[in-house]
C-alpha cells in the first residue's frame, strides 16, 4: 500500500521544480498544436510575458563505436533555466547567450541520477565531455537530487540546448515541435496573455497560412501544473482515485485479518483473562492492555518495515528500469502515510 501511494503521488501529484511557479503558464496556439521554433521566436515578443521557453523530449545516442546507448534528453531553448529559475547542485546552467541555437552549442546539463549512475558521482565532472550522436558535449552542471522535471514523473536524463543537431527541422515554420511555458509579466493575467497569443496566432496565420493553419482560433493559457496531463483522456485522472480506493480496500482486508488473529489469540488467553478479572481487573483495564499489546505489534512491524523499504529501494535496477526507480524513489512523503496507517 505504501508503494502504491508513492506511485500515485509520484505520477499524479508531481510538482515540477520552477521558481515562483504560480506565475508560469503553459501556452498552446489556437490549432491546439505545438510551436515551431520560428513561431516560438515570434512568441517571445508578446508583452504579457517576461520570458518564454520551449522544449521537447527526444533521445540521443550516448557513447561511440560499438558502445552506444540511447539516452532520454530534454531539448530546451537557450533561456530555459534562466526563465524557470532552475539552479544546479554543481557547475552551472548554460546561459541564453552561449546556448543560442544559431551557435549550434555543444553543452549539456545532467540529472543527479545520471551523474551518480553513469558518471560514478565524479566530483570533478564539470567541464568534461559526453559523446552524444558522435559529437562531444561539454558538461556544464549537475541538477540537484530533489529536482523535478517539467515533463512529469518519467524525467529525461540530460538537458541539451535546441540546435540543428538535435532538431533538424529547427528553421521550418511548418514543423511544430516545441511545447511552451511562459512567465507572466508582473501585472499580466492569464486572460490577457491568452488574448495576446491569439492575436499573434492570427497574424502568423495571415503571414504564413500554409504553415499556420487555424492558429487564429483562441489560444490556450493554463497553469504549468496541468502540463503533464494535457491531452490525456479524462478517465486517466480517475485512475488515481481508483488506485487509492483499491489500496484502501487491501488495507482494510489486512486490518481485518490482523484483527482476526488478535481475537483468536485473545480467545486462547481466556484462562489468563479470567484470572485477571478474578484479581480485580476491570473490563476497561483489560481492553487497554490488549490495545497496548496490539500497538506494540504495529510499532514493531513499522520499525522493521519502513527501514527495509528504504533499504530495498537502494538496490539498483538495470537498464531502462533505472528510470522507473528514479521516478518512484521512496522519500519522506512515505513517513506521514505510514504514521496514518499506524494510528489507524
Amino acid at each position: 500500500n505504501a508503494l502504491l501511494y508513492m506511485g500515485v503521488s509520484t505520477i499524479y501529484f508531481h510538482q515540477p521544480t520552477i521558481a515562483r511557479a504560480d506565475r508560469v503558464v503553459g501556452v498552446e496556439p489556437g490549432n491546439a498544436n505545438q510551436f515551431s521554433y520560428p513561431n516560438y521566436l515570434d512568441l517571445q515578443g508578446v508583452n504579457t510575458f517576461d520570458g518564454v521557453v520551449g522544449f521537447r523530449t527526444s533521445s540521443l545516442n550516448l557513447g561511440s563505436g560499438n558502445r552506444v546507448t540511447p539516452v532520454g534528453i530534454l531539448n530546451v531553448t537557450a533561456n530555459f533555466f534562466d526563465v524557470l529559475g532552475i539552479t544546479v547542485m554543481q557547475g552551472r546552467t548554460f546561459s541564453a547567450a552561449e546556448a543560442a541555437a544559431e551557435r549550434e552549442p555543444r553543452l549539456v546539463v545532467v540529472t543527479f541520477a545520471f551523474w551518480q549512475r553513469r558518471l560514478q558521482a565524479d566530483p570533478n565532472i564539470v567541464g568534461r565531455t559526453l559523446t552524444l550522436n558522435g559529437e562531444p558535449f561539454m558538461i556544464a552542471g549537475v541538477l540537484p537530487e530533489r529536482f523535478k522535471a517539467i515533463t512529469g514523473w518519467m524525467a529525461p536524463q540530460l538537458y541539451v540546448p535546441v540546435s540543428r543537431l538535435t532538431m533538424p527541422t529547427l528553421n521550418e515554420r511548418g514543423s511544430p515541435s516545441l511545447t511552451v511555458l511562459a512567465r507572466l509579466s508582473t501585472d499580466a493575467t492569464p486572460v490577457q496573455a491568452q488574448a495576446a497569443v491569439t492575436a499573434l496566432g492570427a497574424s502568423l496565420e495571415r503571414a504564413y497560412p500554409a504553415e499556420n493553419e487555424r492558429m487564429a482560433q483562441p489560444a490556450s493559457v493554463f497553469p504549468a501544473s496541468e502540463l503533464q496531463f494535457r491531452g490525456t483522456p479524462v478517465g486517466f485522472r480517475a485512475a488515481a482515485t481508483m488506485a487509492l480506493m483499491a489500496a484502501g480496500l487491501v488495507l482494510i482486508i489486512a486490518c481485518i485479518n490482523v484483527m482476526g488473529l488478535l481475537m483468536v489469540r485473545a480467545a486462547q488467553r481466556s484462562q489468563e483473562i479470567a484470572i485477571r478479572i478474578a484479581l480485580g481487573a476491570g473490563r476497561r483495564r483489560l481492553v487497554q492492555a490488549m490495545l497496548a499489546e496490539a500497538l506494540l505489534v504495529v510499532l514493531a512491524g513499522a520499525a522493521v518495515g519502513l527501514p527495509l523499504a528504504f533499504l530495498l529501494n537502494r538496490i539498483p535496477f538495470v537498464n531502462q528500469m533505472a528510470l522507473m526507480q528514479d521516478a518512484m524513489a521512496i522519500d519522506g512523503r512515505l513517513i506521514p502515510f505510514a504514521l496514518a496507517i499506524i494510528v489507524g
